[in-house]
């Protein structure tokens, strides 16, 4: 019997990440979806609402005078799979102003996934996937914390609160209204940054070789093909480059099986080598072992006050 789906909490939507993985599936499934429509299409297929997502322009919308974001965008319209033009694009957002709020942070770290989610899996766009978490993580422990300042402020009137810092910006919808909310969140969001320089040195020093999207789109067209009726020998893969592929997701898996953001990702690309060559053990440990880590994450949460989280630990 197949595990069921762990439940999130709704009061702690900034650290649902479950969610956030569902979100960037929905990305690359419109993204592959643009992918398919011809120029012809694309220029007489109607003003279709699009996802903003697809060729980065819910990045341009908090920098409308970036020329250099601009530019990046119009790139990423004509080929929203390219991962160094969606890396450059993040990388712009980042130094486009010093502060960001929590929203434009959110968006920042799902652009800089979309790489990984469509299998481009380098030590480079992993290492941009921590910066943007570690920034979101930051950016929400310390809105939180400056919000439940404001709270405390407004409720100690006649209390002199000078010297505490709680301007506008800081004080920035965060979508969450309760103190206890917020702390939970907080208590994530710090577990999850002290693992962060952890995670970003084993991706340097133990991440050897890089996965792309063409590697892993060749494998499995070799594969539809081999099942095919008309498919003769002279399609069949060779088995050293395809043992090589095969290898190198095994590594990425490892990699991304550290961080709740990338659980979906993991998952795909185990499930996909699975279902290229069903006689492979690999998958099944890989999927074995990022759903574990999966189930340390929500250990984690009920450690830091999140009640809800102990109904994804029961056995099924």
């Amino acid at each position: 019997m197949a595990s069921k789906e762990p439940i999130e909490n709704p009061n702690t939507p900034n650290v649902n990440f479950i969610g956030f993985q569902k979100q960037l599936r929905e990305i690359i499934k419109d993204i592959k979806q643009s992918n398919k429509k011809t120029g012809l299409n694309k220029i007489f297929g109607g003003k279709k609402q699009v996802n903003p997502h697809v060729d980065g322009r819910i990045l341009g919308n908090d920098a409308p005078n970036n020329k250099e974001v601009s530019k990046l965008i119009k790139q990423l319209d004509s080929d929203p799979t390219d991962p160094l033009v969606r890396l450059r694009l993040v990388n712009a957002m980042m130094a486009d102003r010093k502060v960001h709020h929590l929203q434009t942070h959110l968006n920042m770290m799902l652009q800089a996934s979309i790489p990984i989610y469509l299998s481009d899996i380098t030590t480079t766009f992993l290492q941009l996937v921590m910066h943007t978490y570690r920034a979101y993580l930051e950016r929400l422990a310390n809105l939180h914390k400056h919000n439940m300042m404001a709270i405390r402020s407004e409720v100690l009137k006649n209390v002199n609160m000078s010297g505490i810092d709680v301007d506008d910006e800081d004080t920035e919808d965060s979508h969450v209204k309760d103190t206890e909310s917020m702390k939970t969140e907080i208590q994530i969001a710090e577990a999850l940054i002290d693992n962060c320089e952890t995670i970003i040195q084993r991706v340097k020093t133990k991440m050897t070789s890089t996965l792309s999207h063409e590697e892993i789109e060749e494998l499995t067209s070799k594969e539809k093909a081999s099942s095919s009726f008309f498919s003769g020998e002279s399609e069949k893969e060779n088995p050293n480059k395809q043992n090589m592929i095969i290898s190198k997701a095994v590594q990425a898996i490892e990699m991304l099986k550290q961080v709740p953001l990338l659980h979906g990702a993991g998952l795909d690309l185990a499930q996909l080598l699975g279902r290229i060559d069903n006689k492979l053990t690999y998958p099944l440990v890989m999927e074995g072992r990022i759903q574990m880590q999966a189930l340390k994450y929500q250990l984690l949460r009920i450690e830091c006050g999140d009640r809800r989280a102990r109904e994804n630990m029961a056995p099924v």
